[in-house]
C-alpha cells in the first residue's frame, strides 16, 4: 500500500473513533438532560404541594427539595425529601388530631413508600452496575463460562427492568398520596 492510502485510512479511522466517542457524549449528556427535566418536573410538583403545610410543621423546606436536581448530591438528597415530606404532613396532621380532638385518616403520610422508594433506587443501582460488568465479562471468559457469564447479565437485567417498574408505580402511588395530602391540608386550612 502507497503512503497515501495509508493516510485515508488513518484519517477514516481517527473520524470513527472521534465521532463514536461524539456520539457517547451527546447521548449521556441528553440522557442526563431529559433525567434533568423530569426531576425538575417533580421538584416543582412536591416543592409546590409542601407550600401548603404551615412552616412551622414542616422537616423540610421546599426549596431544598431542588437540591434533587444536582448530579451526585441529587441522589443522595433524593433519600431525605422522601422521607421528609411526609413526615412534614403527619406532623401537621398529628397536631391537628391534638388540638381539636379530630381523628385524620392519613396513616403515615407515605413514609413507608418514600422508604420503599429509596431501597428500590438502590437496588436499582446495583443490578445496572452488576449486569453491565456481566455482559463484557462473559466474551472475556472462556467458552465454558461465558454462557453462565451471560446468563447471569441478563437476568440481572430481567430483575433490573421488574424492579424498575416496581420503583416506578411505588413513585406514582407517592406523589398521588402527597398530592392527596396537599389537598387535605388546604381544605382544612380553608375552614
Amino acid at each position: 500500500m502507497d503512503k497515501g492510502k495509508l493516510i485515508l485510512i488513518a484519517t477514516l479511522l481517527g473520524i470513527a473513533v472521534v465521532g463514536s466517542v461524539f456520539r457517547s457524549i451527546i447521548f449521556y449528556a441528553g440522557t442526563w438532560f431529559c433525567s434533568a427535566i423530569i426531576i425538575a418536573i417533580f421538584c416543582a410538583f412536591i416543592s409546590r404541594w409542601l407550600e401548603h403545610v404551615p412552616e412551622s410543621y414542616r422537616t423540610i423546606t421546599p426549596i431544598q427539595i431542588w437540591l434533587c436536581v444536582i448530579p451526585i448530591i441529587g441522589f443522595y438528597w433524593q433519600f431525605i425529601v422522601y422521607i421528609r415530606v411526609p413526615k412534614s404532613f403527619k406532623k401537621y396532621f398529628d397536631d391537628m388530631e391534638k388540638r381539636y380532638c379530630r381523628e385524620y385518616e392519613v396513616g403515615d403520610c407515605g413514609a413507608n413508600l418514600g422508604m420503599w422508594i429509596c431501597y428500590l433506587t438502590i437496588l436499582n443501582g446495583f443490578l445496572t452496575v452488576f449486569s453491565i460488568f456481566f455482559f463484557p465479562m462473559a466474551s472475556d471468559l472462556g467458552p465454558k463460562f461465558a454462557g453462565l457469564a451471560g446468563l447471569l447479565g441478563l437476568v440481572l437485567l430481567g430483575l433490573g427492568v421488574v424492579s424498575t417498574l416496581a420503583w416506578l408505580i411505588l413513585l406514582i402511588l407517592w406523589i398521588i398520596r402527597i398530592r392527596w395530602l396537599k389537598n387535605q391540608v388546604t381544605k382544612h386550612l380553608a375552614r
